[in-house]
């Protein structure tokens, strides 16, 4: 068994700059496809593990890239969209990438980092420190025994018959990079013997005491380990200490409100779309996503929806506008939480009013106009009208599609699947890590102590292929006791291992076979328009240069985190879409 996907989970920092190419991969009347574009997507792209060769992997990767830009085309041309939508989608997708260069300019570029400030960090790094702690959850109580130790009483005297005492029958060793950078700086810096002054941690209070502190030895690879890892540790606290000046400055002016009236009626929708869903589920936690959300959008006057719900400094920002963003985010609630409703909501505007005020000073300065953000956005454009060409063409397929056939004959492809479903990326790394350490998935995720979310499938049922949903084109693929994953839904990400793949007789199941038919037919007819839209655009293939691109062929999901806070997909992610090309060269070779 193996991962078709690794765990390494990437997250990238601030934006990237793409540089314009000259020499393109691909040129239509409409549209061409760069060395740098098709590297970018290629490399950022989880990819099924497929036995092809590389060379192989980057064609069917053009082709699926060309297919995308193809559909974009045809649906601008048509203009069969909702132009609104469209332009709230990709304004809340502007918002991370325009603050994450804001925060570039005003924080990441100016951190600077000496030589005997990275000696300093590894010398915290090859130390093992030993601490011993006074606990308390009353704040009196604490100050208290802070008062004793000022007075020269012994920390071991003071924690006779106290319980964290049991928790220290020896000095509890502490190492590098397992606290965070705050308690770190407050811990590491003691001189042995030294103690802190009473430390909040959730609500309690710590005292720690330095008692003492070894060194270890490192191999030259250790060593080289060490140098990256305390570069990075320190560029992390640089910037957080960075961040908190900036921060504190940013807003010591700024003001934002809300209009209660609109406010009001926001929480009432809202609850009516919760009573709703709460029946259908057994998830503690109730989640809002973007259709749910937008279906009150169709319950509110639109003159209502323009009116403005918040004020971020002068700036409104309508109803309408305020529910695409919570669109955009998805909203949480627990069941037991629903009566604290208003509270809820308002914490998600005291942040969305944070993070736009970021925005706004940001589209000042002019960070929305830089080509490597435009480029960026032209990405999720590109990704967003493409799946709607798609869902446009498989919607005609469905309602045409009568056919007439002998079902008994046929067979069925039926499929058992194990499924962990959570919304914690530090988790997907823990059952990823497990299973690539040589552990079966079933018995991981009973071993490792997770909060998963409940699967959309039973793994003791067989299930149609074509019921699988948007996992029907990748478990098709699959060979029995592979695990992929993980994949972006609805709830979260989503690991996946096929137990089991049957066929069996149609009798008594003509409606599976049906679905499954319509299945492949939506693909045949997505294919045939792919092909002749190429013919159409006069599309053009440089191969040879395609083959001389050199590109990182690294099996992970990659996320990129931004600046000022917000976790997207590094790249818009695409399903492999290249058997077109077939039909394509067919209707070439016909015309000649």
């Amino acid at each position: 068994m193996y991962l078709k996907i690794s765990q390494i989970l990437i997250l990238i920092y601030l934006t990237q700059f793409i540089n314009a190419q000259d020499n393109f991969l691909v040129k239509s009347d409409n549209f061409e496809i760069s060395e740098e574009e098709f590297k970018v997507r290629f490399e950022l792209t989880p990819k099924v593990k497929t036995g092809s060769d590389i060379n192989e992997e980057k064609t069917n990767f053009l082709l699926t890239l060309a297919a995308e830009k193809l559909w974009v085309s045809e649906i601008l041309a048509n203009g069969n969209y909702n132009k609104e939508n469209l332009e709230q989608y990709l304004m809340n997708i502007e918002r991370f990438y325009v603050r994450d260069a804001y925060f570039k300019d005003q924080i990441a570029d100016k951190i600077v980092i000496t030589n005997e400030e990275i000696q300093k960090e590894m010398e915290y790094y090859r130390s093992i420190f030993y601490f011993n702690f006074l606990y308390s959850d009353n704040k009196s109580e604490i100050d208290s025994l802070y008062s004793e130790l000022n007075k020269g009483i012994s920390i071991d005297s003071l924690l006779t018959n106290r319980d964290e005492s049991q928790e220290q029958l020896s000095p509890v060793q502490v190492e590098y990079s397992q606290m965070n950078i705050g308690m770190e700086e407050k811990l590491f810096s003691l001189n042995i013997n030294e103690f802190t002054k009473p430390i909040e941690v959730d609500n309690d209070w710590v005292i720690y005491q330095l008692r003492d502190k070894k060194s270890k030895g490192l191999s030259n690879q250790e060593f080289n380990d060490a140098y990256q890892k305390s570069s990075s540790r320190l560029r992390e606290k640089k910037t957080k200490a960075l961040y908190e000046i900036f921060i504190k400055e940013f807003y010591k002016d700024k003001k934002g409100r809300a209009e209660e009236k609109e406010f009001k009626l926001l929480v009432n929708k809202l609850t009516e779309v919760i009573q709703k869903k709460k029946d259908k589920t057994d998830e503690e936690k109730i989640i809002l996503y973007y259709e749910d959300i937008l279906r009150i959008n169709e319950d509110i006057e639109y003159s209502i929806l323009e009116k403005p719900l918040l004020f971020v400094g002068e700036k409104e920002i309508s109803l309408k506008e305020f529910i695409h963003y919570l669109a955009f985010k998805n909203f949480e609630i627990e069941k037991s939480n629903l009566a604290n409703l208003p509270f809820v909501l308002n914490n998600y505007i005291r942040k969305f009013i944070e993070l736009e005020f970021l925005y706004l000073e940001a589209k000042v300065k002019g960070y929305d106009k830089l080509p490597a953000v435009q480029k960026e956005l032209e990405f999720w454009r590109d990704n967003y009208l493409a799946q709607l060409y798609k869902n446009e063409i498989t919607d005609s397929v469905k309602t045409d599609f009568e056919k007439n056939q002998n079902l008994n004959n046929d067979l069925v492809t039926e499929v058992k699947i194990v499924e962990a479903v959570t919304d914690d990326l530090e988790s997907v790394n823990k059952i990823l890590a497990s299973i690539d350490s040589g552990n079966d998935f079933e018995i991981t995720l009973k071993e490792l102590n997770i909060n998963l979310k409940t699967p959309q499938f039973n793994s003791d049922e067989y299930i149609p292929l074509v019921r699988t949903g948007s996992y029907k084109e990748l478990i098709s693929e699959m060979n029995i006791g592979e695990v992929i994953g993980p994949l972006n839904v609805s709830s979260g990400y989503s690991i996946i291992k096929l137990l089991d793949r049957r066929e069996i007789k149609s009798d008594s199941l003509s409606q599976l076979l049906r679905e499954q038919n319509l299945f492949n037919e939506m693909e045949n007819v997505l294919e045939e328009k792919t092909a002749k839209l190429a013919v159409k655009n006069n599309i053009k293939f440089n191969f040879d240069s395609l083959n001389k691109v050199r590109v990182t062929d690294v099996r992970m999901i990659v996320y990129r985190k931004f600046g000022f806070g917000g976790v997207l997909n590094a790249v818009p992610f695409i399903n492999q879409f290249y058997e077109w090309k077939t039909i394509y060269d067919n209707i070439k070779e016909l015309s000649l």
